[in-house]
């Protein structure tokens, strides 16, 4: 049986591990340390926190933020302040504190996807994202009702052209199947359980009438950011359908009806919209599967229905959607850290492979490798963060906001496949490439070098006994791969790595004479020998 009950003991390494690895893009070995020894409780309550507000990007063509509220003629080009955005976010991944704050960045901008090349200007983009950031450990209905009015969803989903007269249904469509109750077991060709064609076409007519303000200056009052606005003169929302709609069985047959046709009757009918929709249960299920696949295991089992979906829903609920209390029952859990049975086929530790964001920024923020700063050189740092990263990740199959489809990334949600969709020939080709690129070193078009990981200042400060061969490859194939590798293993990783071509009293000889000041041109070979084949083995695919 699947078990909600908190694990209350201190974590091993491993287990420590496991926690960090999933609430972090990343973890560092200090942060792995950090957890070691403490309750899940203990940590969590350092972990499930709001980052400190950041500085915007800022463009190069004029030194400060171009997002005030949006760019003007003295801007960089479009294209070029996205990329900007790109490598800013990137560059917040790296750097985050030890919080699980950019992973839920990261989570509802997969859950509300937008493709960035249907959306003409950048600062709606950068709106959507800081709605992302601002409800990362928020409200999910707020985030909802925001994201039903935002900018860039209004433009990637159609919202735009929606109107009275000439129904969309895009948005409608997607808001149902893909951001709250779900596409449930098709029980007709009109119905879906959780909803219904009736209820999209009642939906639509209730969304039209919004429009883009390109002007960025409408500012919600709930979220303090812009959005959207209703098109019409004055107070009347001309182009919003006034008229009663009646909604299916699958939300109790409630009928809306707006007081009248301004504006301000529009909103409140929107909010109508929203209450009625997150009083299904199936809204609560369906973040709660969302949740599991993205912290735990893509499998969703009648079991894990019935012992963990259903319970966490419930407790969403009854918190009125607020996501942290669901957070911490579902990762101080005994089923999270696999302790509810002693099956070793269902192992949630190390079952999840890594996504390209993973696998790139994640490789850098573990092993601290350091990068360009913003303050020093701020066009080396995009260079770094956005042309260089964004383009790798793009390699490994995850171009950064432009998914395949509007239900975004297919690794998140496509069945059955899911996270296995990561590796194809070509996508593993190149996570595997990275390993060494980071090895050798990244350097932009002029030859100018932007990151390079030095695996002996790491080795320096991380392992205990850097001279001893077998216990420096324990301690790192300890903190890289998230499984436990057998002794044969591990005499492979420092055979085939470490060892490569000299004895072990040579390393030991090497090292020594490296650590009282000696030249590190053995060490440095050998131990880009051992990273490049931990990196590029198949057990630091997974976290």
């Amino acid at each position: 049986m699947a078990s909600l009950a908190p694990y209350s003991q201190p974590l091993n390494p491993r287990l420590a591990g496991h926690l960090m690895r999933r609430v972090t893009l990343g973890p560092s070995q200090s942060e792995i340390q950090f957890a070691t020894g403490q309750t899940p409780g203990q940590i969590l309550a350092n972990v499930l926190v709001t980052d400190a507000p950041i500085n915007p990007p800022v463009d190069p063509a004029t030194g400060s933020s171009w997002v005030n509220p949006s760019p003007g003629p003295g801007n960089s080009m479009d294209d070029d302040l996205r990329g900007h955005f790109m490598a800013w976010w990137m560059g917040n991944v790296h750097r985050h504190p030890t919080t699980i704050y950019e992973r839920m960045v990261w989570f509802w901008h997969n859950h509300f996807p937008t493709i960035s090349s249907r959306v003409t200007n950048s600062a709606a983009i950068w709106y959507q994202h800081q709605l992302f950031r601002k409800y990362a450990l928020g409200n999910y209905k707020t985030l909802t009702r925001a994201i039903c009015v935002d900018n860039a969803m209004l433009a990637h989903l159609d919202g735009k052209l929606n109107v009275a007269a000439s129904p969309q249904e895009n948005f409608a469509r997607e808001f149902f199947e893909l951001f709250t109750v779900g596409k449930g077991a098709q029980v007709s060709p009109t119905d879906y359980t959780t909803f219904s064609e009736n209820d999209v076409k009642e939906a639509t007519r209730l969304l039209t009438g919004w429009d883009i303000d390109h002007t960025f200056s409408t500012v919600d009052a709930v979220t303090g950011i812009p959005r959207g606005k209703l098109k019409g003169n004055g107070q009347v929302a001309t182009q919003h359908d006034a008229g009663t709609k009646n909604f299916g069985p699958a939300f109790n047959n409630t009928s809306i009806t707006p007081a009248g046709n301004s504006k301000a009757d529009a909103e409140a009918e929107l909010d109508a919209f929203i209450d009625m929709v997150f009083q299904s249960s199936h809204t609560a299920k369906y973040l709660c599967r969302k949740l599991y696949r993205f912290f735990v295991y893509y499998d969703i089992t009648p079991e894990i229905e019935q012992d963990i979906i259903e319970p966490l829903a419930q407790q969403l609920m009854q918190a009125n959607y607020e996501i942290v209390p669901v957070l911490q029952t579902l990762l101080s859990s005994e089923h999270f850290y696999d302790v509810d049975d002693q099956i070793s086929t269902n192992d949630n530790v190390g079952a999840i492979i890594k996504s390209p964001l993973e696998i790139t920024v994640g490789t850098l923020r573990s092993l601290e490798v350091p990068m360009p700063s913003e303050s020093v050189d701020l066009n080396a740092f995009y260079r770094a963060y956005g042309n260089s990263l964004v383009g790798l990740m793009d390699g490994q199959g995850l171009q950064l906001h432009e998914p395949y489809d509007v239900a975004g990334y297919d690794p998140f949600f496509q069945f059955p496949s899911f996270n296995r969709l990561w590796i194809t020939p070509n996508y593993l080709a190149m996570r595997y490439k990275y390993g060494e690129t980071i090895l050798t070193g990244v350097a932009d078009m002029m030859g100018n070098l932007l990151f390079k990981l030095e695996p002996e200042q790491w080795i320096s400060t991380y392992c205990s006994n850097p001279s001893d061969p077998d216990q420096l490859v324990l301690e790192v194939c300890s903190f890289l791969v998230p499984i436990d590798l057998d002794q044969t293993r591990r005499q492979e990783f420092r055979d085939q790595g470490l060892l490569d071509g000299i004895t072990g009293a040579v390393w030991s000889t090497e090292w020594n004479s490296f650590a009282q000041g000696g030249t590190s041109t053995t060490v440095n070979t050998q131990l880009e020998k051992l990273f490049r084949r931990i990196l590029q083995s198949p057990e630091y695919q997974i976290y």
